[in-house]
């Protein structure tokens, strides 16, 4: 992705534009962990049934980005936007062996993803699933 241009460019478009290599790209909307402040994120996503998995891989970074701590500390405050459409979301970490599978499925979507892990000095790459409420 292109953090700057996206941070700037998907709200305005309602996460319309797919500017990420073509990959479908949902904004994530948290409260914040400490500040209780609105947060939105341009996130990539895989589609899951009618679910949404997005992947907390801070492009492969030790640490595990500000967005998936916000949902962790507020997960009855997480909407998403796609299209246009806002809906309030359920996050659910995914845990072994359901992670195996899930893994799998985002490199099938963007293979990225495992340069990320390899990047990421033993940290465990978190996926989340996002279920409509």
């Amino acid at each position: 992705m292109f953090p700057i241009i996206d941070r700037w460019l998907i709200p305005r478009t309602g996460g319309r534009l797919k500017v990420a290599m073509g990959q479908p790209i949902l904004l994530l909307s948290t409260r914040g962990a400490n500040s209780g402040q609105l947060r939105t994120t341009p996130l990539l996503y895989t589609p899951y049934g009618e679910d949404f998995i997005v992947v907390a891989s801070k492009a492969g970074s030790a640490h595990n980005p500000a967005w998936y701590h916000n949902l962790r500390a507020h997960p009855e405050a997480v909407s998403i936007e796609i299209g246009g459409d806002r809906v309030a979301v359920r996050p659910r970490v995914v845990e072994e062996p359901e992670r195996n599978k899930l893994w799998q499925r985002v490199n099938d979507n963007y293979n990225g993803y495992e340069k990320y892990a390899q990047r990421a000095g033993g940290r465990t790459i978190p996926l989340v699933v996002l279920e409509p409420i």
